[in-house]
């Protein structure tokens, strides 16, 4: 049963509001203030886990790009290992697409790790993500067996079905970071700014009349 309002709540000015969990009405400030608790658990929870996304996918991206840049000729070697069917990827592209790409993830995983344009670079992270998925999925159609070389010289070749599905597993896991790093409320990435102080100086000078 809902409770009634105090007759006396018109003359003072109290509001109320029905909440439909309890089933009766609580005074309007009591219910904002249990709604500003929650929003804060809400960020809290928020706030770890883009921490742990940010930080996971930062070292991530970092250790992938360095890894290989060392030796970009491996790389290009690897990227023709995929077979792809078009006439144009010959050694010289595969060399240039590898540097691209080992800049491109060392310059996502240094953006999502200072905590700048976080979204824009999760969003990256997923297009890469989704493109070495393509890529492992299409290896693996064709029956090949590869040594993608994601983490440079400590990457392990993909000879076995069961390698090409841990591959995949691994990355679609990371892919799964980044949407949370996508989704996370962009007030979680704001920082608070402290509050200004009044830098007027006021004349204390006494004035003679």
């Amino acid at each position: 049963m809902t409770t009634p309002a105090p007759l006396n709540s018109r003359n003072t000015g109290d509001h109320y509001e029905y909440d439909a969990i309890r089933d009766e009405k609580i005074p309007t400030n009591i219910k904002q203030t249990e709604n500003r608790r929650k929003t804060a658990l809400n960020d809290d929870f928020w706030k770890v886990s883009s921490w742990l996304t940010r930080i996971a996918l930062g070292i991530l991206f970092l250790y992938s790009g360095f890894s290989k840049i060392i030796n970009p000729s491996i790389t290009a070697n690897n990227i023709l290992s995929y077979e792809i069917p078009l006439e144009f990827i010959n050694y010289n592209i595969a060399f240039i697409l590898g540097i691209l790409l080992c800049i491109t993830e060392i310059l996502l995983g240094a953006i999502i790790f200072i905590n700048k344009l976080v979204k824009p670079a999760a969003l990256g992270m997923f297009i890469l993500l989704a493109i070495f998925i393509s890529g492992i999925m299409w290896a693996w159609s064709q029956g090949l067996s590869i040594d993608c070389r994601c983490y440079g010289e400590n990457s392990k070749p993909l000879n076995t079905d069961s390698d090409y599905i841990a591959k995949l597993v691994e990355n679609i896991g990371w892919v799964g970071l980044s949407i949370i790093t996508m989704i996370t409320p962009s007030r979680i990435y704001k920082k608070k700014r402290s509050p200004q102080k009044n830098t007027d100086k006021v004349d204390k000078t006494p004035q003679s009349h």
